[in-house]
């Protein structure tokens, strides 16, 4: 109980007080959640909309909010934005996780997770949620960090149980978003981007896993 709870019931507090508090509290967070949860489904809607800047205001707007309540629950354009990447980026682990259980072996596994990562980087919300990551960089270098986290955690793990060295799991994190800039604005090497399937092959070749010569499942 916090001392601001403790405050309103008084030193002295009957039951049914305290079943009103929480109760009240209770509803309170729920309408929270709900409210911030609207407010991060319509940034990623106009953030995957265009690759220019969103605004709090056309935010708001679109989910039907005043400004005022929606710094209730963001202080600032970037924090919604880093929550709406977030959002995205713990939706992926469990995609990836999801892949990882329904196959067999290490070499099974780390295939099929490079396999999901290229696959997610190709849709069309990664990459144009990637153009407004690389704003956010510059910004809040540190929260690009914090929601990645998620990913970075189930490809260290499958990596790691299929024996991969140390540092693979950087290669694949900085190899995924090589991925969806290129797949987004074509090669800036002057190469042509490979398809999905030689790229998880060129993947596991230098991770040292498995046949470089197998089709990917």
């Amino acid at each position: 109980m916090t001392e601001k709870v403790a405050d309103l019931l008084g030193s002295r507090a009957t039951r049914w007080r305290e079943r009103v508090v929480e109760r009240s509290m209770g509803d309170a967070i729920r309408q929270a959640i709900e409210r911030a949860g609207a407010l991060i489904s319509v940034t990623r809607e106009l953030m995957e909309e265009s690759t220019e800047g969103v605004t709090v205001q056309e935010i708001a707007d679109r989910a039907g909010m005043s400004l005022r309540l929606l710094y209730r629950y963001f202080e600032s354009k970037d924090e919604l934005i880093a929550a709406a990447l977030e959002q995205y980026e713990y939706e992926i682990a469990e995609r990836l996780d999801a892949t990882v259980v329904a196959h067999e072996g290490p070499e099974g596994r780390a295939r099929a997770m490079l396999l999901s990562v290229s696959d997610v980087s190709q849709t069309s919300e990664a990459r144009r949620l990637a153009v407004h990551e690389a704003r956010l960089m510059q910004t809040n270098s540190a929260d690009v960090a914090r929601y990645h986290a998620p990913v970075a955690d189930v490809v260290h793990r499958v990596l790691d149980d299929a024996g991969a060295d140390e540092g693979s799991a950087y290669l694949v994190m900085a190899a995924r978003r090589a991925y969806s800039w290129s797949t987004l604005f074509e090669s800036s090497f002057g190469l042509a981007t490979p398809s999905q399937t030689r790229f998880v092959e060129l993947l596991m070749q230098g991770l040292a896993l498995g046949d470089a010569d197998r089709e990917g499942e």
